[in-house]
């Protein structure tokens, strides 16, 4: 296995007797007993965070942010606003503050978006709207509507990994493990930090704290590794890495306009 993989074992299931004959119990049973195979790339700690609050910060990242893109065409996505118990209180606007992107390559892009200029965030339209490129989100449904009210930032091609989760893998071993906490426990073996309102929900603050980063860029980091663990267990492998994901065939169906093909 590779470094950070966690392997769950699946129970097995004696072989029954009958009349003499050697016989497996019924499929049904089997299917009920298996269990998912937990796996991680990069949490807690193996990938790098950009802020990108100036156009000088823009500028540093974005031959990297390119390559991540160009080489895998996937990220997965998140978003942060102010909390609503502070906004009156800091005249916020209470648009999204904070647009998180997650690459393959390891690394984790938060975008303040009141920051940056206005051929910055046209430069992020054009890449939220490629329908070629796949974003993963969780839960992603209403934040995806508000990034286009807020931001006319409009998210193409868009897919929830609960409903990865739901659609690839058998729904008794996937269970109810709605919600991003849930779901990097279930699939990945780790767990993901509470939000405090109190130190992490003014994300308009001049300047986020070290906390509110951690929690910004683990949580769209999250998303990519419950997705890689969603792959890895579709298609029994017993390990999962960048370098496996990138060689393996179907990883080139991933962003295809027939996402789930990948999974067949």
């Amino acid at each position: 296995m590779g470094d950070g993989d966690v392997k769950t074992e699946n129970a097995i299931e004696p072989k029954i007797e009958e009349n003499g004959i050697s016989k497996s119990p019924p499929a049904s049973r089997q299917r009920a007993e298996k269990k998912l195979h937990l796996h991680k790339i990069f949490l807690p700690d193996s990938f790098k965070t950009y802020v990108v609050d100036s156009t000088k910060a823009f500028d540093n990242i974005v031959k990297l942010f390119r390559r991540d893109i160009q080489d895998f065409k996937i990220l997965s996505v998140d978003s942060e606003s102010t909390h609503v118990s502070l906004a009156s209180s800091t005249n916020s606007t209470r648009s999204i503050d904070l647009l998180q992107i997650g690459t393959l390559g390891g690394r984790a892009f938060l975008f303040r978006l009141a920051l940056l200029k206005t051929s910055e965030l046209n430069y992020l339209r054009n890449i939220m709207a490629d329908p070629g490129i796949v974003k993963m989100g969780s839960l992603f449904q209403n934040k995806a509507r508000r990034l286009f009210n807020d931001w006319n930032i409009y998210v193409s091609n868009w897919i929830d990994v609960q409903n990865v989760a739901l659609n690839c893998l058998d729904k008794r071993v996937v269970g109810k493990s709605q919600g991003l906490r849930n779901m990097t426990r279930a699939f990945v073996g780790a767990e993901l930090e509470a939000f405090d309102v109190q130190s992490m929900g003014l994300w308009a603050a001049e300047e986020l704290t070290e906390t509110q980063v951690n929690f910004a860029a683990r949580n769209v980091i999250a998303i990519m590794d419950i997705f890689c663990s969603i792959y890895a267990n579709r298609l029994r492998l017993p390990s999962v890495s960048i370098e496996e994901i990138k060689q393996h065939i179907a990883w080139t169906r991933f962003y295809s306009s027939a996402f789930y093909s990948a999974f067949a």
